[in-house]
């Protein structure tokens, strides 16, 4: 979104054609930062994804009517919207890795505010803070691989990037149903996927930006 001239645009789209990255899915497979980063924020989609698809019924279990539960998840979407704004702004202002270690920290205090539901107010703060995280992590994924790999390898390690992190989110029914199996409510999951921000905050903590494998060598 840089202001370019036409000449420098269509310069980079030669270049951009004509590169050839050096990183292969069996090179990406090999690459710890790319692990860190696919499986830790896919763990937070994941985590996502099981807080949105049991809040009804959490509501409902602390003694909200389904009606007022499945508003609440409406006021949830409409925090969403602009989500994608805050999160891009927080990605832009601090860097992304920041951005995504304070989104672990962001999720655990809803998780809490979600556990205990000390009142009305604190649940609509944290359908407030889940609700915008909804809209912000589908834009930290591909903004961290871009600033692990940069630019023109942007392209090859998404290709890889993409499946990982949405397999992991994909396990989200799995977790939430096997948690509930194991602690027989929704608290004891909401407990285990604290621990869960807690791990990936671990592994963003551990991403840094790689060279060309070229530089490697």
């Amino acid at each position: 979104n840089e202001p370019m001239e036409k000449a420098a645009i269509e310069k980079q789209k030669q270049e951009m054609a004509a590169y050839k990255s050096p990183w292969t899915v069996k090179k990406l497979a090999k690459e710890k930062m790319f692990w860190f980063s696919s499986v830790g924020l896919g763990l937070m989609w994941m985590v996502t994804v099981g807080i949105v698809s049991q809040l009804v019924t959490r509501l409902v279990a602390a003694g909200y009517d389904r009606g007022t539960a499945v508003g609440m998840l409406s006021v949830m979407g409409f925090f969403g919207i602009f989500g994608s704004y805050i999160w891009g702004w927080i990605d832009d202002k601090f860097g992304t890795k920041l951005a995504s270690l304070i989104y672990c920290v962001w999720y655990v205090i809803a998780l809490i505010l979600l556990i205990f539901m000390f009142n009305t107010v604190t649940v609509y703060i944290a359908i407030f803070m889940v609700g915008t995280s909804v809209g912000g992590i589908c834009n930290l994924i591909p903004s961290m691989t871009g600033t692990i790999f940069g630019r023109k390898d942007f392209p090859s390690a998404n290709r890889l990037a993409s499946p990982v992190t949405s397999g992991i989110k994909s396990c989200a029914y799995l977790f939430v149903a096997q948690s509930l199996r194991l602690t027989g409510n929704l608290t004891g999951a909401y407990i285990a996927m604290i621990v869960v921000c807690i791990i990936s905050a671990i592994l963003i903590a551990m991403i840094k930006p790689v060279q060309s494998v070229e530089g490697q060598k």
